[in-house]
């Protein structure tokens, strides 16, 4: 199996880019065991990228794009979680959320996916994160926290939906957003490229959860191959 840190600087040259166009994100790296609890002052698109950080690190995690042994156990909303303790690979979402922040705030930004693919580029997983921006005060959620956790749990248990993956996978950021924000994208120190939408061949849809932030509803869903090479 190749190093954490061969796949991360495969993963530096791949497209990202969805049917409108993609990007990259922004997250900070957790710097304890207890997440900070979500603040409806810090506004919808740091609330959405905040779940966006867990949720990736999660969806590594589950389906075991990377070792176990290089995740550590935190909480975050209240439920247990799993964290990279990779310094180059949680230097890379956060890198990647930098710029999901800023499309998110602007509302450039209607969905993210987090691509799971073959060593060799064949997709195999699509995780959607949909977002519908609403004229609604985000103070307005009821329980913020729970619909997040709700979104979390489901992802830590999509194990039980999908089938194996390879021994060996890696994984592409992609954000969907308008030409002009994609063009502006692409001249940043840390540059997103125009991507194909990355889809899985004969792909059948797994729903997952859909959350109401009042602010905001974001539809998470998984699309999978039909076929996916088999482990040794």
């Amino acid at each position: 199996m190749p190093s954490v840190a061969e796949k991360m600087r495969a993963k530096e040259k791949t497209d990202f880019a969805g049917p409108r166009r993609p990007f990259k994100f922004f997250s900070s790296k957790p710097q304890s065991k207890h997440s900070p609890p979500c603040r409806m002052e810090d506004g919808v698109a740091s609330v959405i990228c905040d779940l966006l950080e867990v949720a990736i690190h999660t969806i590594l995690y589950v389906r075991s794009v990377y070792p176990a042994t290089i995740f550590e156990r935190r909480k975050k909303y209240g439920v247990p979680v799993q964290m990279s303790r990779h310094p180059e690979l949680n230097q890379y979402i956060a890198d990647s959320l930098t710029t999901i922040h800023h499309l998110l705030q602007n509302k450039n930004a209607d969905a993210v996916v987090i691509v799971i693919q073959s060593l060799s580029g064949v997709p195999l997983e699509r995780f959607v994160f949909e977002f519908e921006f609403l004229e609604r005060s985000l103070a307005d959620a009821p329980d913020l926290e729970h619909a997040l956790r709700a979104i979390l749990l489901k992802l830590s248990v999509c194990d039980a939906a999908l089938s194996p993956n390879p021994a060996e996978c890696t994984f592409a950021i992609l954000a969907h957003t308008t030409a002009r924000e994609a063009s502006r994208a692409a001249k940043e120190p840390f540059a997103w490229v125009t991507s194909e939408p990355l889809l899985p061949a004969g792909a059948t849809v797994v729903p997952l959860r859909t959350a109401d932030l009042r602010a905001a509803r974001v539809q998470v869903l998984v699309q999978e191959a039909a076929d996916k090479p088999s482990r040794p």
